[in-house]
C-alpha cells in the first residue's frame, strides 16, 4: 500500500511538474511572441489601402529602405510606411512631446514638459500651417500620414506601446509639422539664455555678464564673405525698470541642446583631388535611443534622393539628390525676445499697450494625466505671445518666429526638387524656422552658403535681454528680408564652413545675436581643410574626426609655464606632463580629464563666491569659463575686472585650483595625472531609452556605455549625454561613394538586427558607403517588399 501511494505521489508530482513545464513554456513562447511580433515585414507583397501603383521598398544591408513609386503620392505613402515601420513609437513620441500630450502616457512625471508645450501651443501653430498649406506639398504630408497609419494597422504596435499601455491615435498631417517646429523649440527656443542673462547681470552688472557669455575670440572667427551690405547697427539699451524686473524667475523646462556642435562645409573641386566639389556636415544633438535620425532614399515621380529626415517628416532634409548636396547648422540666431507686460494689478487681465489698458486673451488647455484628473491650464495671451509667468502685476511673454506661421514642408519638397542654385535658393526662403546655416555644393562644381528662417526686424535690441512691452520700442517690424540674410557663392576662399559660429560681424542684426558658439571648431576646421592644396573626399571627410581641443591646450601651456618652477613635486610633475600634451582629446588621454578638473576649481574660486552655486550650474550648461578666461589672459581683456576676475589673478589662482584639481583626479607626485581615470572613460557615451530606466527594460533597450573622444570645444564635439547624431560626406564625383551612418541603427525595435548595428562605424567615423545609382542599389539589396493596391 505504502509502494502504491508513493508511486501515486510520484505521479502527481511528474504531473505537476509536466504542468508547471507547460505554463512556463507557454509564458515564454507568449513573451517571445510579444516581443518578437513587431518585427516589419521587409520581404514579399503586402497589399494595402491608398495607393494608385505599386511601391516597391527595397532595405540594403544596413536595413535603410530605398523606396520607389510611379506618382508622387504614392513616395510619400512608401515613406511614411517604412518610417513606421522602423520608428513608430518614437514618431508618437516627438509629436506628444510637440503638442504637449506625454502626460497621458507617462502620469505627471511629464506635467511641466506639457503644461509649457500647451503654453507656447506648438500643436496650434502646426494646425494652422497645415491648414494653410497647398497643392502638391498637401496632397504629399496627407499620403505620408496614410502610409503611416496603413503601417501601424497592418502590425502589431511596438512594445513600449503595451509596456505603457495605450494605444496609437491616428496620424495626421500637423503631427509632422509639429515635429519640424519641435526641431525648432531643441535649437531656436532660447530665451532660458535671456533670463540667465538678466540674473547674471542683477549678480555681477551688465558689463561682467555679458563677457561670461560672450563667446567671441579674437582672431579665430571666421565670418561668411557674404554678398549682403552691412546693416545698420541695432541699438541694445533697455530702460531700468526692465533690467531690474523679477518677473523672470522661472526654467525652461525644454532648455534647447547646450553649445549643439553641428559642422558642415562644402569643398569646391579646385581643392580636392577629384576635380569636383565634397560636402560634409555632422549634426550634433542630445543622445537619443532610437537615432534621431533616419536614412531615406526616394525614387521615382521626378525624384531621385537620399538622406537624413527626422522620424515622423516626410522628403529629405539633409543629404543629395543627382545634381545638388546641402546640409545644416543650427544657425543660432535670436528669434525670440521676452516682452515685460504690466497689468493694472494683480488680478486684473489688462496690460498696457501705449498708453491704453488691453485685454489679454485666455485659453483652455485640458491636459490629461494618466492615473490623474485632468489639468485645465489657463493660458494668458498678450500682443506679444504667450505669458510664461507671471508675478503680481508684470508678466513675461514669448515672442517667437515659429508661432506666427511657417512652411517648412514646401521648403522640404523644393528642396528635394532643386536642381541648381537658384532652386536652392527659392526653397530656403520658404523657411521661418529652424533656423539654419546651409551649405550647398552641385555637379557642375559650385558650392554656397546660405543662412535661412525668419530673422525679427528690431529697431531696438537684440534678444540678448528681456525688454518692454508697454510700447512699441522694441516690437519687431516684419522679418529681415531673405536677401539681407548672410550668403556666398563660389568665395574665392572656394571652402565654405560652419559651426555654431559667429556666420556675420557683430554690427550687424545677424552678427549681433548672443548665441553662437565659440569659434574654437570652425577654425580647426579651416586648418584642416586648407593644410594641403588638395584633399581627397575621404581626408575631407575625416575631418569630423578631429578632436584637437585649442582652449584646453592653451590652458595646459598657461599651466605647465605657472607649475614648472613650483617646489610642490606634484604640481611640477603635471606641469611638465601639461606642457608635453599635444592637445588630442583622445580617449586614452589623461590631459583632459585633470585640465576640466582645473577649470571648475577656477570657476570655484572666481565665480560662486559671486553668483553661487545655482546660478553656476545654469551658466555652465550653455557656456564654458574657459572662454572668457582665456580672453583675459591672452588679449589683457578687463571686463570682467569688477568682479576680480584679471591676468595676474588668474596666474596666481593656478596654483591652487592645480592642488584642488590634483586631488579631485587623485594624481600623485610619483605619476602625476598620468595614471588617473582617462578622457574617454570620463566622457563615456550615453545612450538611455526613454523607458529604458529600470531593470530589465534598461538590459533590452539601452545602448551598452562606451568611451569616446573629443569634447564641446573639438570638431568631434562628444559629450557623454550629447554629440554627432548624423555624419554624411557626399562625394560629388561618385554619388555611390558617398558616406551617410547613425548613431545607433536604423531600425527602433530593439530585437532587430538594425538596431544597434551603426554603432561601431559611427563612434569610430568610418566611411559607410550609401548606394544611389541603380545599380548600387540593386547590388546592396538584401529585402525587398512590394505593396500592391
Amino acid at each position: 500500500m505504502a509502494f502504491s501511494l508513493k508511486r501515486g505521489r510520484a505521479a502527481v508530482l511528474r504531473a505537476v511538474a509536466l504542468t508547471l513545464l507547460s505554463i512556463v513554456v507557454i509564458i515564454a513562447a507568449l513573451v517571445a511572441w510579444i516581443i518578437r511580433s513587431p518585427l516589419p515585414k521587409i520581404n514579399g507583397s503586402l497589399k494595402v489601402a491608398g495607393i494608385q501603383a505599386p511601391v516597391t521598398i527595397r532595405r540594403d544591408s544596413r536595413g535603410i529602405p530605398h523606396i520607389e513609386a510611379a506618382n508622387e503620392a504614392d513616395l510619400f505613402f512608401g515613406e511614411g510606411f517604412a518610417c513606421a515601420q522602423d520608428r513608430l513609437w518614437q514618431m508618437d513620441l516627438l509629436r506628444r512631446t510637440a503638442e504637449g500630450e506625454l502626460s497621458e502616457i507617462v502620469g505627471p512625471a511629464a506635467l511641466h514638459i506639457d503644461r509649457y508645450m500647451r503654453t507656447v501651443d506648438l500643436g496650434a501653430a502646426a494646425q494652422r500651417d497645415a491648414s494653410a498649406l497647398r497643392g502638391q506639398s498637401r496632397v504629399d504630408l496627407d499620403a505620408y500620414a496614410a502610409g503611416v497609419n496603413e503601417a501601424a494597422s497592418s502590425h502589431p504596435l511596438p512594445l513600449e506601446f503595451r509596456l505603457l499601455g495605450y494605444h496609437l491615435r491616428p496620424w495626421a498631417a500637423a503631427d509632422s509639422i509639429a515635429i519640424i517646429k519641435l526641431m525648432a523649440q531643441r535649437l531656436d527656443d532660447q530665451w532660458s539664455q535671456v533670463e540667465l542673462r538678466s540674473l547674471l547681470e542683477k549678480k555681477i552688472g551688465l558689463r561682467a555678464a555679458r563677457s561670461l557669455m560672450d563667446a567671441q575670440v579674437a582672431g579665430l572667427e571666421h565670418f561668411i564673405p557674404s554678398t549682403s551690405p552691412t546693416a545698420k547697427p541695432k541699438s541694445s539699451s533697455l530702460a531700468s525698470s526692465v533690467m531690474n524686473a523679477d518677473a523672470l524667475m522661472l526654467v525652461n523646462p525644454l532648455p534647447p541642446d547646450p553649445q549643439s556642435g553641428s559642422n558642415n562645409w562644402s569643398v569646391a573641386g579646385k581643392r580636392v583631388t577629384t576635380g569636383f566639389p565634397v560636402l560634409a556636415n555632422d549634426t550634433h544633438l542630445g543622445h537619443s535611443v532610437p537615432s534621431t535620425y533616419w536614412l531615406v532614399h526616394l525614387h521615382g515621380a521626378g525624384y531621385d534622393v537620399e538622406g537624413f529626415i527626422i522620424p515622423g517628416i516626410p522628403f529629405v532634409a539633409l543629404g543629395h539628390n543627382e545634381r545638388i548636396a546641402f546640409g545644416v547648422t543650427s544657425g543660432d540666431v535670436a528669434v525670440e525676445d521676452i516682452f515685460i507686460e504690466r497689468f493694472r494689478s494683480r488680478t486684473s487681465d489688462e496690460y498696457l499697450a501705449n498708453g491704453h489698458w488691453v485685454r489679454a486673451a485666455h485659453r483652455a488647455e485640458r491636459i490629461q494625466i494618466k492615473g490623474q484628473k485632468d489639468e485645465v491650464l489657463d493660458v494668458l495671451l498678450t500682443r506679444h505671445g504667450p505669458v510664461l509667468s507671471r508675478k503680481g502685476a508684470t508678466a513675461n511673454a514669448l515672442a517667437w518666429n515659429i508661432l506666427r506661421g511657417g512652411n517648412e514642408i514646401e521648403l522640404l519638397r523644393r528642396l528635394d526638387l532643386a536642381a541648381n542654385w537658384r532652386q536652392f535658393e527659392d526653397a530656403l526662403s520658404q523657411v521661418v524656422g529652424p533656423m539654419f546655416n546651409w551649405v550647398y555644393a552641385d555637379v557642375d562644381g559650385n558650392i554656397g552658403y546660405q543662412l535661412a528662417g525668419k530673422v525679427p526686424n528690431r529697431t531696438h535690441g537684440d534678444g540678448s535681454l528681456p525688454v518692454e512691452g508697454q510700447d512699441d520700442r522694441y516690437d519687431w517690424h516684419g522679418y529681415l528680408p531673405f536677401a539681407s540674410l548672410p550668403h556666398a557663392f563660389n568665395p574665392s576662399t572656394r571652402i565654405l564652413a560652419t559651426a555654431n559660429n559667429q556666420v556675420a560681424p557683430p554690427n550687424t542684426p545677424v552678427g549681433s545675436s548672443p548665441y553662437f558658439d565659440a569659434p574654437y571648431r570652425i577654425d580647426g576646421i579651416y586648418r584642416r581643410l586648407t593644410a594641403q592644396a588638395k584633399l581627397t573626399p575621404e581626408a575631407i571627410g575625416d575631418v569630423q574626426a578631429d578632436v584637437h581641443d585649442i582652449p584646453r591646450l592653451q590652458l595646459a601651456h598657461i599651466t605647465a609655464r605657472v607649475l614648472l618652477p613650483s617646489t610642490d613635486a606634484r604640481l611640477h610633475l603635471i606641469g611638465t606632463q601639461l606642457g608635453a600634451w599635444d592637445g588630442q582629446a583622445t580617449a586614452t588621454s589623461t590631459a583632459p580629464t585633470f585640465l576640466i578638473a582645473e577649470a571648475r576649481a577656477l570657476e570655484d574660486m572666481f565665480l560662486v563666491p559671486k553668483i553661487g552655486p545655482g546660478l553656476r550650474d545654469r551658466y555652465d550648461y550653455d557656456f564654458s569659463v574657459l572662454v572668457p578666461l582665456e580672453r583675459v589672459i591672452d588679449s589683457g581683456d578687463t571686463s570682467l575686472r569688477s568682479i576680480g576676475i584679471t591676468r595676474a589673478s588668474i596666474l596666481a589662482a593656478i596654483p591652487a585650483a592645480c592642488t584642488r584639481a590634483a586631488d579631485a583626479v587623485r594624481a600623485t607626485a610619483r605619476d602625476g595625472i598620468a595614471r588617473i581615470e582617462p578622457w574617454g572613460m570620463q566622457n563615456k557615451a550615453i545612450f538611455e531609452h526613454p523607458v529604458g530606466r529600470t531593470w530589465p527594460l534598461d538590459a533590452l533597450f539601452n545602448i551598452k556605455q562606451f568611451a569616446q573622444p573629443g569634447d564641446g570645444f573639438t570638431i568631434y564635439a562628444a559629450k557623454p549625454d550629447h554629440g554627432p547624431a548624423s555624419r554624411m560626406v557626399n562625394d560629388l564625383s561618385d554619388w555611390d561613394n558617398s558616406s551617410m551612418s547613425l548613431t545607433l541603427g536604423e531600425s527602433g525595435i530593439f530585437n532587430d538586427t538594425h538596431y544597434q548595428d551603426q554603432v561601431q562605424d559611427f563612434s569610430s567615423v568610418k566611411w559607410v558607403r550609401m548606394p544611389f545609382s541603380d545599380a548600387a542599389v540593386k547590388a546592396a539589396t538584401k529585402d525587398t517588399l512590394r505593396l500592391n493596391p
